[in-house]
């Protein structure tokens, strides 16, 4: 019986061959044979909080809003219920 790896070495070598057949407008071989230009920084990714502030502040007072009518129509709810039971 075959090791796993030797299996997976034996399928990435076929496929390696097969790549080198085809031809170089072939959408596999393009994708294999890209290089990615420039590069990219090391760590984890900046926080840019400087440019979503504006659309922060809109999402922050639209619930703010929300809840403020919501509280709203909590106590008018309850200033009913108090009418009612007179």
């Amino acid at each position: 019986m075959q090791n796993l790896n030797d299996i997976f070495v034996g399928y990435r070598r076929k496929w390696t061959q097969r790549l080198l057949r085809m031809k170089n407008t072939r959408i596999p071989k393009l994708v294999y044979e890209y290089v990615a230009a420039g590069r990219r920084n090391t760590g984890r990714p900046r926080k840019d909080r400087g440019t979503n502030i504006p659309e922060a502040l809109s999402t922050y007072t639209l619930w703010l809003m929300i809840i403020m009518m919501v509280i709203m129509m909590m106590m008018m709810m309850m200033t009913v219920q108090v009418y009612a039971s007179l």
